[in-house]
Order: structure tokens, then sequence, then C-alpha cells
């Protein structure tokens, strides 16, 4: 059985995981803010764009429930050993994690195929909101570990 250090160190680990997926984010808004400074207002390729944005909403609805939906099903499952409790929680984190932060990659790519500010803006509020929601305390990992249900 993993001890209580060993916990609070991936616990760490964790939220260190959880702040880069965050960073990440930043780093996307900031492209996108340097990409459309300074250009004009008119898309580059409209018909593309006009055509991704819709693609786009769908597929945030579908990844941020995928993110929730997967972080739901691995704390109600059941586990052989505690280990494994531990090791798919902090998988379902990361995983969720990454589907989050692809939604924000949608602004950018919009903006990249000369979108407004406006169009990344959306989708980078979701993608935060999201994370916000998903990040992990000090003693998150020990108290699912703790109530996960061991076979």
């Amino acid at each position: 059985m993993a001890h209580r250090d060993e916990i609070a160190k991936m616990s760490r680990n964790l939220q260190t995981m959880w702040f880069a997926f965050v960073a990440a984010t930043f780093v996307y808004a900031a492209v996108a803010y340097l990409q459309v400074r300074g250009r004009p207002a008119d898309a580059a390729v409209p018909e593309v764009i006009a055509t991704l944005k819709p693609l786009f909403y769908a597929l945030t609805i579908l990844l941020i429930a995928g993110a929730f939906w997967l972080r739901r099903r691995t704390l109600t499952k059941s586990y052989p050993s505690r280990e494994h409790a531990l090791m798919s929680i902090q998988m379902a984190a990361v995983g969720g994690w990454a589907l989050t932060e692809a939604v924000a990659i949608f602004g950018l790519v919009l903006v990249l195929l000369g979108g407004r500010i406006v169009d990344a803006a959306l989708f980078l509020l979701v993608s935060l909101g999201a994370m916000l929601k998903q990040r992990p305390s000090a003693g998150w990992l020990e108290e699912k570990v703790a109530a996960a249900s061991i076979q």
C-alpha cells in the first residue's frame, strides 16, 4: 500500500501538472493576442472559420463532458488494490486536464486562421473555467484513494 508520504508527494506532483496545464492555456492566450495585435480585422479565410466554429463548439461540449465523465467514472469504479486506485485516479485527472486544455487550442486555431480575439476568448474562458473546476486541492488525491472501492 502506498504510504501517506508517497501519496502526499504524488498529490503535489498532480498540483504541479495541473498548474502546467493552466499555464499552457495562458500561453495560448498570449500567442492569440500577439497574432491579432496590429493585424487587420478581416479574416484570411472566413469560410473556413465559419465552418470550424460550429465544429469546435460541438467538440468543446464533448471534450469538457468527457473530462468530467472520465473523472467521475474513475472515482466510482472498484479497484483490486489501493495502488491500482491511486494510479487510475491520477491518470484520469491528467487525461481530463488534457481534454480540457484542448478546448483552448480551438480558439488559438481560429485566431491563427485569421479570426478575431473574441473567437479565442470564449474557448480560453471555457477551458480555464473547467480547469479551475478540476483543480486538485492539497488532500484531494489522498481523499479519493481512501474513498475508492477496493475489491
